[in-house]
């Protein structure tokens, strides 16, 4: 809250905006607060997983319109999911500037392809 406050009053009239996703691990579970185009993919014995959903309206001719993104309005809405950690899994934080590009299919393949998964990011 009081980093969208910030955003809001520091923009000189223009909004400033981000998004934000974040993962909390704890023992065996998870939490993921997310808003904002950003995606956060589980990557599990070969199957890509979405756990987030980009909060934008798409404009024919233009690039998608955050709906809902840090700074953007007084009152923050995050997504939040729990979620229990399986052994092997991964979790994959990625901007709209790669997951635009790379669709669903591409980043799986890619992940298949490289087994080291340090190499593939």
């Amino acid at each position: 809250v009081a980093q969208n406050r910030w955003l809001q009053a520091n923009g000189g009239g223009q909004p400033l905006l981000t998004t934000l996703s974040a993962l909390v691990f704890r023992g065996q579970r998870f939490t993921l607060a997310h808003v904002g185009d950003c995606r956060v993919y589980r990557w599990l014995d070969g199957q890509l997983q979405r756990l987030s959903q980009e909060h934008v309206w798409e404009q024919p001719g233009m690039q998608h319109v955050l709906k809902r993104a840090m700074g953007l309005d007084q009152h923050l809405v995050l997504d939040f999911l729990d979620g229990e950690l399986r052994a092997g899994e991964c979790f994959l934080l990625l901007s709209d500037g790669v997951w635009a590009t790379l669709d669903d299919n591409n980043i799986s393949a890619i992940l298949r392809e490289q087994s080291d998964l340090d190499l593939a990011v």
